[in-house]
């Protein structure tokens, strides 16, 4: 039987004749046995007065005005209650929408990096209040254990793996698989200026940097340039000619040998003797023994990591970043406050485990920018980026310590990684000092670049 508290929201709709078979159904058969309930539904149903005829035509009419208002009032209020609710399932379904629209964009707040966000926050208020050991759950040591450890070794470099021919008087280590024939013409001195020049036309035809003799360069460009109809020219480091393979600038190798070099590269890329399609002899035999001593080295690293395992890995890694941190906001340096940016969207080319394997794989990114000051109160900025990846995260940027002796006015910066650093058996890499007359410069709107400190001085 229905309670009389709920009767009671029943008997208007009823009185109204507003309410389903079934709710009037229910009402007859409560009023049957319930007094009060009756009662109060001919009050509703009756609404005449003791002693008061209804049989008076004013006071009929004056009845009926009331129940239209009565009814006019209910209508209302459930039409407002309508409304209250259709908002409040409205609001919640644009949100929704706004959330799948960004996860299809690949920007803005969305289903799938909500969580890595507030991880984020929670990494930044953890150091913010001094909490050093909280971020390092959210740290993928197997992932960086892996990276290191899957680095394949190179193998050494043996003069028993290349030929060496003779091209203008002059000894060379070239693929042991060439055709020795092919240099026996160019072979005595003086002789190999029409060789230069093919090399010089590989350079343009084939995006090739093969480095020309200083000795032969004038002849063999003129030759090159007759066979292409351009100007193949010499240009000096500061020249404001574009870099192109048609324009060469003059090298210096460690034996004192001048060679030209194409500049399509640019001018002050690292030199990759070893790569180059023709090696001075004098070049191969030096950096091939300097290759082969860095070779063995990092084979030793990389072998060292393998028998720490990972839980001893994984316990040096924390050890580093909870001294480091302590040791930065030791100096007087403090967080002040920090905003966390609109995530995006990025593939990676490269596996996270797997240096040398493929991936395009995407994964949320998002950039929180760092006030921070110094004990003197000196404020700063600086931009962490962090990437999501499930419930772990990576951070790319570092939080900088200066300090400036008030005596000598010697300026010490230091940096120190925002993320635990992986290469924990190598020297300190996480951390970075300047001492002397250091100039900081911000640059303006970094992004994804960990706030892209330059250090001048």
């Amino acid at each position: 039987m229905i309670p009389c508290e709920m009767m009671k929201d029943l008997l208007p709709a009823y009185a109204a004749g507003e309410c389903s078979d079934v709710t009037r159904k229910a009402v007859d058969e409560h009023v049957v046995s319930c007094e009060t309930c009756r009662k109060s539904l001919q009050a509703m149903t009756e609404p005449a007065v003791s002693g008061e005829s209804t049989t008076d035509p004013a006071r009929k009419e004056e009845i009926g005005k009331e129940m239209t208002f009565r009814k006019g009032i209910r209508k209302i209020r459930r039409r407002w209650l309508i409304s209250i609710l259709c908002i409040l399932l409205i609001i919640p379904l644009s949100g929704l929408l706004f959330l799948g629209y960004n996860e299809t964009r690949g920007e803005g707040y969305a289903f799938s990096n909500m969580k890595g966000l507030r991880n984020v926050n929670d990494y930044m208020k953890n150091l913010q209040q001094g909490d050093y050991e909280a971020p390092l759950k959210y740290c993928d040591y197997e992932q960086m254990y892996a990276k290191i450890t899957n680095e394949p070794m190179d193998n050494l470099i043996y003069s028993q793996e290349y030929l060496l021919v003779e091209i203008g008087g002059e000894g060379y280590y070239v693929d042991l698989y060439s055709d020795r024939s092919l240099f026996e013409p160019y072979s005595e001195g003086g002789s190999d200026a029409d060789f230069w020049a093919q090399a010089i036309i590989q350079n343009v035809e084939n995006g090739q940097e093969n480095l020309i003799p200083a000795e032969v360069f004038a002849d063999a460009a003129i030759k090159a340039g007759n066979s292409l109809g351009a100007e193949i020219t010499a240009i000096d480091f500061l020249s404001e000619t574009s870099d192109s393979p048609y324009t060469y600038v003059l090298y210096y190798a460690p034996d004192g040998r001048g060679y030209y070099r194409p500049t399509q590269n640019g001018r002050l890329t690292e030199m990759n003797w070893l790569g180059l399609a023709y090696i001075p002899e004098v070049i191969f035999k030096t950096y091939v023994a300097d290759s082969n001593q860095k070779i063995k080295a990092e084979n030793e690293v990389i072998d060292s990591y393998r028998l720490l395992g990972l839980d001893q890995y994984t316990v040096m890694v924390k050890e580093d970043y909870i001294k480091d941190m302590k040791a930065f906001f030791d100096d007087g340096m403090t967080i002040d406050s920090y905003t966390v940016g609109t995530p995006y969207r990025r593939s990676e080319e490269w596996s996270p485990t797997d240096p040398y394997e493929y991936s395009d794989k995407e994964y949320w990114f998002v950039d929180v920018e760092v006030q921070m000051s110094t004990k003197d109160k000196e404020i700063f900025n600086l931009i962490i980026t962090f990437k999501i990846d499930g419930d772990k995260l990576e951070a790319d940027g570092s939080f900088m310590s200066v300090i400036v002796d008030g005596d000598s006015g010697e300026t010490r910066v230091s940096l120190y990684s925002a993320y635990p650093n992986p290469y924990v058996l190598e020297e300190d890499s996480s951390s970075y000092n300047f001492v002397g007359g250091v100039t900081i410069i911000m640059a303006d709107g970094a992004e994804n670049t960990g706030g892209n400190i330059i250090f001048e001085g």
